[in-house]
């Protein structure tokens, strides 16, 4: 999934505070909007935006996702915050592969140390084609960092994300005092960078007074997490309770209704559980939790401290998945299925007990959904996760070996054509690509529906090459030894 974020550093009062772009380098750039890769819009809408920003201004590039797949450490400060540095990240942004996950809490997070200097102010502009995928919140991020003092503000712009996925983001800028925008093409991305990136800073806005909202004494799923201000009520905070180990969220509810200073509790079930008590004066928010991982929390009657109002959750509902067993690597099977059919299900094939997804598709594409294999075999499993978020369903199933081979000259004259005929498994992007033997690049490629065999033309200067098929432009999945020689030199075999 794909997320940018411009950070500016600074006082209020500043002309040209710092500034960090975080760039999203996840798969789900590949996506289109309006017949164009959203990669494509973003590294062009960047660059316009580039060429707007004084040039005494400090500007540097952070990105995400851009090195591996499935890591969600993948962060990298790839270009310091200095004046002068919109020509190295331009090229940074067009240099980027779009493969990874998207840990977005982690890298704003970065991205506001980096710029932490004093009591300076930072705001962060962040553009995503998606939501967190790295078991991390960004709303609580939101949270904590208000808690912890800093003058800080974020905007976020939802870059082709239906109003349901924007609600999951939005919330950043909400706790922050930032602004959400939704941006649904190449034009509305643009204006909503300009808005936030080369607009002068704004004037702090005046606190407006909190609405509190009252909990429950039990709530299933819920982790309480204090905001870093007071509601007004006196103050008081309980003592710090003796708990258990393997104490449960009934003990611990228990222990509140037991000491009158305190309001609220939360149950934490990690590996060694732990029981936290909070005072009427702690104004909270809350996250939500899977429920089955055991989390709960408690806000006695008639307290309110709460700055939104507690939705319960409902209990998950059940589905099914049905398909084949084994299907071959790089091919699509059709994945029939029963379940809520709720926004955002989506049915998606992943390695077993691993968050990372290879492929998805939603279900409100069709039943069956057609998805497609792996290109490496192996044990994997297909997944329904409900609102895209929780797993309520999987089956496993084996991608079996497929023959994938191009058949080509082994020696070949700079700057000739050459046919190269191939087997593999015709997906959709499917293609070979000339690159230099050990580059993670490539010189040219060619997609494999054009024909077969495949007209290429070698490269221009002599040395040791090879020939990819990767499949649906993502994973190499074979690959052939070509060696190009000088034009004028004599080829094995030929006639002199």
């Amino acid at each position: 999934m794909m997320a940018a974020a411009l950070t500016a550093a600074g006082p209020v009062q500043a002309e040209t505070p710092a500034t960090i772009i975080v760039m999203d380098g996840s798969g789900s750039m590949w996506g289109q909007i309006d017949g164009r890769p959203k990669l494509e819009i973003a590294r062009e809408t960047v660059a316009g935006v580039l060429t707007q920003i004084p040039a005494e201004q400090e500007l540097g590039l952070l990105a995400y996702g851009h090195r591996e797949k499935g890591n969600c450490g993948d962060i990298e400060l790839m270009v310091p915050p200095a004046p002068g540095t919109a020509g190295q990240i331009r090229d940074a942004v067009n240099a980027m592969r779009f493969l990874g996950k998207t840990p977005l809490s982690d890298a704003v997070r970065q991205a506001a140390e980096a710029l932490r200097s004093g009591e300076e102010a930072a705001t962060v502009v962040l553009v995503t084609d998606g939501l967190e995928t790295c078991a991390a919140d960004p709303c609580a991020l939101g949270q904590e960092l208000e808690a912890a003092g800093l003058n800080f503000t974020a905007h976020v712009i939802g870059f082709g994300l239906s109003e349901a996925e924007g609600a999951q983001v939005s919330c950043l800028a909400d706790t922050t005092g930032g602004r959400y925008f939704e941006a649904a093409n190449a034009n509305d991305l643009a204006e909503a960078l300009r808005a936030t990136v080369t607009a002068p800073p704004s004037p702090p806005v005046p606190p407006k007074p909190r609405r509190y909202f009252p909990g429950a004494p039990m709530m299933a799923a819920i982790a309480l997490a204090p905001t870093g201000g007071t509601t007004g009520a006196p103050a008081g905070m309980p003592a710090a309770f003796a708990f258990p180990p393997d104490g449960t969220a009934e003990q611990c509810n228990a222990l509140c209704a037991g000491d009158a200073l305190c309001a609220a509790w939360r149950y934490d079930p990690g590996a060694t559980a732990q029981c936290t008590g909070f005072g009427a004066s702690t104004e909270m928010d809350y996250t939500t939790q899977g429920l089955g991982d055991g989390w709960a929390s408690g806000i006695k009657d008639g307290v309110l401290m709460l700055v939104r109002p507690y939705v319960p959750q409902e209990p998950l509902p059940e589905a099914t998945l049905d398909a084949p067993e084994t299907a071959p690597i790089g091919q699509s099977v059709a994945v029939g299925w029963t379940g809520p059919a709720a926004e955002l299900d989506t049915i998606e094939i992943g390695l077993p007990g691993d968050g990372e997804r290879w492929t998805w598709a939603y279900v409100a594409n069709g039943n069956p959904v057609s998805l497609l294999m792996p290109g490496e075999p192996g044990n994997y499993e297909l997944r329904y996760r409900f609102r895209d978020h929780t797993v309520i369903a999987t089956r496993a199933i084996v991608a079996t070996d497929a023959p994938v081979t191009m058949t080509a000259p082994a020696q070949v004259r700079a700057g000739s054509e050459m046919s190269i005929t191939w087997i593999g498994p015709n997906a959709p992007q499917d293609n070979i690509q000339i690159a230099e033997a050990g580059s993670d690049s490539y010189i040219s490629y060619a997609y494999v529906n054009a024909g077969n065999p495949l007209t290429m033309t070698a490269p221009d200067t002599p040395g040791q090459y090879e020939l990819r098929y990767k499949l649906s432009d993502t994973e190499v999945i074979a690959t052939r030894p070509l060696e190009v020689l000088p034009p004028d030199a004599p080829l094995p075999g030929a006639n002199p």
